[in-house]
């Protein structure tokens, strides 16, 4: 958590975050955006509720976020381990049109991300960096107790407010950072081991930029093993995933 000193990063901005990089980004709402995507979010939060234990399809194959469900109608694609949902890409969307993306461009790159998320989750979990219930409890209440000292608290705060309160707001984390987090520690992983091989004498700049480079090529080669198809009817999702 160190790194989180000044700003508190949570996974209701996660789609801003560049993991793996250097530092993390993200981009700035004004005020009335945040609260819109508060409620954006809290629709989420909704339907997950609503679908958790209740899906005819078991949402991973791996992992902690495997205990969530979806019904075949809300699938978006099928990977080898892992269910995209219409709903993930339509978050993703979202946000990318609140940050001033045409739709168009917008759905395009919701799309590549959530691809890119699921396929990092999988290969997380199989490297071993899957969470347990106690270790994403432990790491909101981090956040929680950051937030009351960051920087960008009010950003916050107006998201959370698209919820009825703000213990409903953390239960939509948990859901969230059962995948997330596994993710962040798998990709600090990669970086460190990635950065530990670079030439001792290369400018810190230099090595941010090779490792950017290195990152896009391992997510693109994590979806292409994947290998996502759209799903247009449930009899196209692998039997694996049907709940017994």
């Amino acid at each position: 958590m160190k790194n989180l000193r000044k700003k508190i990063v949570i996974s209701s901005i996660v789609l801003s975050i560049v993991i793996g990089a250097s530092s993390v980004t993200r981009g700035y709402f004004i005020e009335n955006e945040n609260e819109i995507w508060g409620e954006k979010l809290k629709e989420d939060y909704d339907e997950n509720v609503a679908q958790k234990n209740g899906g005819d399809y078991k949402i991973s194959l791996v992992g902690e976020y495997s205990e969530n469900t979806v019904d075949a109608k809300d699938v978006y694609a099928a990977g080898k381990d892992i269910l995209v949902t219409d709903q993930e890409i339509q978050q993703a969307e979202n946000y990318y049109v609140l940050n001033g993306e045409a739709r168009s461009k917008a759905k395009e790159k919701a799309e590549e991300h959530v691809k890119e998320q699921n396929a990092l989750y999988v290969e997380a979990v199989k490297h071993g960096f899957d969470v347990t219930s106690e270790e994403i409890k432990e790491y909101l209440k981090e956040l929680k107790i950051m937030l009351n000292s960051a920087e960008n608290q009010e950003e916050v705060k107006d998201i959370m407010d698209g919820f009825e309160n703000e213990e409903e707001y953390w239960e939509y984390e948990y859901y969230v950072y059962q995948k997330l987090l596994p993710v962040q520690k798998y990709v600090k992983h990669l970086e460190e081991q990635f950065k530990q091989k670079q030439k001792s004498n290369m400018a810190t700049e230099e090595i941010e930029n090779k490792w950017d480079l290195k990152f896009e090529k391992i997510k693109d080669k994590l979806v292409d093993k994947q290998n996502f198809d759209e799903i247009n009817d449930a009899s196209e999702i692998d039997k694996e995933f049907k709940m017994e």
